[in-house]
């Protein structure tokens, strides 16, 4: 699995810095306020990509994962399957039943 613990971490100190914006909203700081968002902004872009990149790894795991599930049990299904045709092949065909043998042979 992913590692995300560097990514909390960013999000806590994402979600202090928040409400130090929120304080200076309430301050009726409007300036402050807005270019305290927009520096915040750059900083959640970040911490999405960083996300996404942590989901792309993970997901490539599973990707492979189940790709060698499907892989190995098709082969051993194919294999299952081809052991047993060469089973049935050592085996000779059945003849015909005699009643039907007397039935070609016009004694009937």
């Amino acid at each position: 699995g992913a590692n995300i613990i560097p990514l909390n971490d960013k999000l806590k100190q994402l979600e202090i810095e928040a409400g130090e914006a929120m304080g200076l909203y309430v301050g009726q700081e409007y300036e402050a306020t807005v270019s305290f968002m927009e520096s915040m902004s750059s900083e959640i872009i970040g911490i999405t990509e960083e996300a996404v990149r942590l989901k792309n790894e993970a997901m490539a795991w599973v990707y492979v994962i189940e790709y060698l599930v499907v892989t190995s049990t098709s082969m051993m299904a194919g294999f299952l399957v081809w052991s047993l045709m060469v089973q049935r092949s050592r085996y000779r065909t059945v003849e015909t039943t005699k009643l039907r043998m007397i039935y070609e042979d016009g004694k009937i």
